[in-house]
Parts: C-alpha cells; sequence; structure tokens
C-alpha cells in the first residue's frame, strides 16, 4: 500500500512525500519520492530507500529524523544494521546522499 503526505520541514517550497513498496525476486523494499511543489511547477529532488528486507537475515527500516531546510536531511535506519544516510542539496536542488546510499536496490 502507497502513503504519501506533505512537508514543508526540508524546503523552502512545500513537498511531496510518496512511499510506494517494490519487489525483486526474494527481496521488498519501499521507495520514497520527494516532489517539490515550487511556484513553476512540481519537481522531484530525491529517491530513496526506507525500507528493504530479504525476508530473513537483512532487514532496513529507514526514516527522516532531522532536516536543516534548503540545506540537508538525515535517513535513520535501524534494524539488523543501524546507521544514518545524510542527504545534502546539490547545485541542480535535488538532494544526494554524502556518501553514496548502503541501502541496495531491489
Amino acid at each position: 500500500m502507497s502513503r504519501w503526505g506533505c512537508t514543508d520541514a526540508i524546503a523552502a517550497a512545500p513537498l511531496l512525500y510518496t512511499d510506494a513498496p517494490t519487489s525483486a525476486p526474494g527481496v521488498a523494499c519501499t521507495l520514497v519520492t520527494l516532489t517539490e511543489l515550487a511556484p513553476m511547477g512540481p519537481v522531484e529532488i530525491a529517491r530513496f530507500r526506507t525500507f528493504r528486507s530479504n525476508g530473513g537475515t537483512v532487514r532496513l527500516a529507514g526514516r527522516i529524523v532531522a532536516a536543516e531546510k534548503d540545506r540537508s536531511f538525515t535517513l535513520s535506519y535501524p534494524g539488523t544494521q543501524t546507521f544514518d544516510e545524510i542527504y545534502v542539496r546539490a547545485g541542480d536542488g535535488g538532494y544526494r546522499p554524502v556518501a553514496g546510499s548502503r541501502v541496495s536496490a531491489c
């Protein structure tokens, strides 16, 4: 089941937060898209996974725990592995992980 919501905590313009479950053989994931509702129209500014499970030994469930508006936000992943990922705003307006994402694709 997909979820959505709005926030003004990450960027100057409001953001639409949408997530959608995805899967591959033996793996389940949730992919999040952040879309900035800018005056000139909606712009996708970030995509990341907040959930990944292989049905056994690896289970990650992340969430945004901090944000500095128009600069960065932090995803925290407790679970079988515990770590944080910091995303920073790039020159093109999108957010990118500082050190690449540790959450592999589905």
